[in-house]
């Protein structure tokens, strides 16, 4: 009852809202607003500076749109990077993937550990790691259900977030009204430095709509479905992110922002009192947990694919009747778990921060490549504007990566050196097996 290399088209359009809105509304947005009023005081410019990050996620995404409908590989940027650019740059993205998402699903349920912790589920005797591998456990408990199931799940879990935030928002607007500031708002008035770091602010508070990429195999109608649930899921937030800061905007000025690290508890405090800090926890429960369980689920198909290429053991593209990669599900789940145990996973963030920008890019340049290359390739969606909407999407991209890499040189060059070594260890062990790695076409 297994199968090999073929998942089950049984996704619609909802779920893939789901992942979209899942996997990009966490708690960031409960930090975020801080550090955008210190930047500005201006309540008109920080609404703008949230409205341009849609803007500038939905040219981005202009990309994964286009290149996901044409190439609906579970491998997202691994397949449509090899197609492009050839098989070693697909395999160095492939491995680089397997890293970033490794790291990351650990940070976030270490991160759900410590809320859990502050809870108090465990009674005191369980500490944040114990309950970030327990909760990874039960993620991967949930994912291995089933592929219908486990699509249920998904769109609970982001219907209730929705839910949360909603009441979130109207709770701030039933709160008092903060009054006006006496003198004209400062645009502008911790210099460019300040101004630059709230537009990377709201910008990376979009990040996540990459993950409907690695579905593209499952959907019942992808080019249709994969971008329709693309930008609706992106629109969706952005309407959120506008609404929740002019929900704290009603409570709260933007000095009182400015010198908040969490502006959401404080503007809670100011309508529930006592209980904000309670509330604000819970909240973060509900939003980081929505997110694991969508990178997790999203990430095991990328393992997967690279099983299937034989880039990692074959025995990772088993699919059980369900539907589930399991196995691929397995080893990244085990292997992010490992990651907390010897808390390494804090390095490896801090040395794919920079990397982590170069899949939009390189998928931006892919755009261009096979305009060029494969113009008769079937586009259910095209980029519109094109190619000027791609070519502003680069220039964004490339100077968000330099500003990164700008502003920790160190970790951004030991990423780079990362990537380089986990080239080398896999040139290694092709030489070593005797053998050139083979990549299949993938399947229709």
């Amino acid at each position: 009852m297994h199968d090999k290399g073929n998942l089950r088209r049984e996704f619609g359009v909802g779920f893939g809202l789901a992942v979209v809105v899942g996997a990009i509304v966490g708690e960031g947005i409960l930090r975020s607003p801080g550090i955008v009023a210190q930047a500005t005081a201006d309540p008109i410019v920080i609404a703008g500076l949230w409205i341009l990050g849609a803007v500038v996620a939905m040219l981005s995404a202009l990309a994964y749109a286009e290149l996901g409908a044409a190439i609906p590989d579970a491998g997202g940027e691994f397949a449509i990077v090899k197609h492009a650019m050839g098989e070693k740059m697909g395999i160095l993205v492939g491995l680089t993937l397997v890293v970033i998402f490794a790291s990351s699903l650990a940070l976030m349920c270490y991160v759900l550990g410590e809320f859990l912790f502050e809870l108090g589920v465990g009674g005191g005797k369980l500490g944040p790691g114990t309950l970030g591998m327990a909760s990874m456990a039960l993620f991967a408990a949930i994912n291995a259900t089933g592929t219908k199931s486990n699509g249920f799940v998904q769109i609970l879990l982001s219907t209730l977030k929705g839910i949360v935030v909603l009441g979130l928002i109207i709770a701030l607007f039933s709160g008092p009204e903060v009054a006006a500031p006496a003198a004209v708002p400062e645009p502008l008035r911790a210099g460019w430095f300040a101004m630059g770091a709230a537009i990377m602010a709201t910008i990376n508070s979009y990040a996540g709509y990459q993950n409907i990429v690695y579905f593209g195999e499952e959907f019942q109608d992808t080019g249709r479905q994969l971008p329709l649930a693309l930008f609706g899921g992106i629109a969706v937030v952005g309407a959120v992110f506008l609404l929740i800061n002019l929900a704290m905007l009603h409570v709260m000025t933007p000095d009182q922002m400015a010198g908040s690290v969490l502006v959401a508890a404080d503007a809670i405090g100011i309508v529930y009192g006592d209980n904000a800090a309670l509330f604000t926890t819970a909240i973060s429960v509900l939003l980081v947990a929505t997110i694991t369980i969508v990178s997790l689920t999203a990430n095991a198909r990328v393992v997967f694919a690279l099983g299937r290429a034989r880039i990692l053991p074959e025995a990772l593209s088993v699919v059980d009747r369900r539907g589930t990669p399991y196995l691929a599900l397995l080893a990244l789940a085990f292997a992010s778990g490992l990651l907390i145990l010897t808390d390494s996973y804090l390095a490896l963030q801090s040395m794919v921060v920079t990397i982590n920008q170069a899949p939009n890019v390189l998928m931006l340049v892919c755009v261009l490549i096979l305009r060029r290359k494969e113009p008769g390739l079937n586009r259910p969606y095209r980029s519109m504007l094109y190619p000027w909407s791609i070519i502003l999407a680069l220039v964004i991209n490339i100077a968000l990566t330099m500003v990164f890499l700008l502003q920790d040189p160190f970790y951004s060059i030991s990423g780079f050196v990362m990537v380089g070594v986990l080239w080398a260890i896999f040139e290694f062990m092709v030489k070593l097996r005797g053998k050139t790695a083979h990549m299949p076409e993938r399947l229709e």
